[in-house]
């Protein structure tokens, strides 16, 4: 199953989230959360609605399993209590 989630691209931008596309697992690297020691992980399909949710390390490399999605196209949150980072769907 292949299943894309949008890539958020930024100048100086302290996270990455890959492969994209992604068939069962997505990788996070993360030094943009130093002050906390875990952010919320959100999934949303193309309807707005959230597919996942769960705390991942705030900083490091981290795998996310997501073999469970069905295969489409999702855009993502990395929400800490100070700051909300997202990638934004292109039109």
């Amino acid at each position: 199953m292949i299943t894309g989630i949008e890539n958020y691209e930024k100048e100086n931008s302290n996270y990455v989230v890959y492969p994209n596309p992604f068939e069962e697992k997505i990788i996070i690297y993360n030094t943009q959360f130093n002050d906390e020691k875990y952010v919320l992980l959100k999934l949303f399909d193309v309807a707005g609605k959230l597919v996942y949710e769960s705390v991942v390390n705030s900083t490091g490399r981290q795998t996310i399993a997501l073999s469970n999605l069905p295969a489409g196209f999702y855009t993502y949150q990395l929400c800490s209590t100070t700051a909300i980072l997202q990638n934004k769907k292109e039109n």
